[in-house]
């Protein structure tokens, strides 16, 4: 193998390594600590968990079908079981339907205590998704039709989108995902890993 061939390769595999890598060297916390409400409805984790995530998602994401699943999964049994406590806020672009009609089905779904089924199912059915499947699959999570469509065409629902909405502005939220952690907002690059890695930090200063 030629001198260049080899000085390519070695490029090669050091850029493969480098977005983990910097990622986590990049991603820190904003200074300015904002002011969330905490929806119970909307929680995963212990209740007790002294460090607080908050994220500002959208159900018809492909990033957040990516993403959240993974958070979920390690506050409620992985390495932040007992540590970190997770708060999603229903936010989407005003003007995406698909999005608007999968927070209603978010918030009717919050309101019968089977948020996170529900969302993890519709996550993973992210690339089928259509909107008349928005009831079938809380049937199929164990929701009550009758009370899911009440809550889902209910003026109030809306109500509570446009409030998330409205909130998400005040804290610069502009699009999903957007992260807090104990109410600062996560700057740079927005992975998985450098999330948690500010979430290892965060645990470790709390616990002094």
């Amino acid at each position: 193998m030629s001198k260049i061939a080899c000085a390519v390769l070695a490029l090669v595999v050091l850029g493969a390594w480098a977005p983990r890598a910097h990622a986590q060297s990049v991603a820190t916390l904003a200074e300015e600590q904002v002011s969330i409400e905490t929806d119970e409805r909307f929680r995963a984790g212990e209740a007790d968990a002294p460090v607080v995530m908050t994220v500002y998602a959208c159900g018809r994401s492909a990033v957040c079908a990516k993403s959240i699943p993974a958070l979920y999964g390690e506050v409620t049994s992985g390495r932040f079981k007992g540590r970190v406590k997770l708060y999603y806020r229903p936010f989407f672009p005003e003007a995406q339907v698909e999005a608007a009609e999968c927070g209603r089905a978010l918030v009717a779904a919050a309101n019968e205590s089977l948020f996170w089924p529900y969302l993890l199912h519709l996550y993973a059915n992210n690339e089928d998704f259509k909107a008349c499947m928005l009831r079938r699959w809380a049937e199929i999570k164990g929701l009550d039709s009758c009370a899911f469509q009440v809550a889902y065409d209910d003026p109030k629902t809306l109500e509570y989108l446009a409030a998330v909405r409205r909130e998400a502005a005040r804290n610069g939220v502009d699009a999903a995902p957007t992260v807090f952690i104990n109410g600062r907002k996560v700057l740079g690059a927005l992975t998985v890993d450098a999330i948690f890695h500010l979430l290892d930090q965060e645990c470790a200063r709390t616990a002094r």
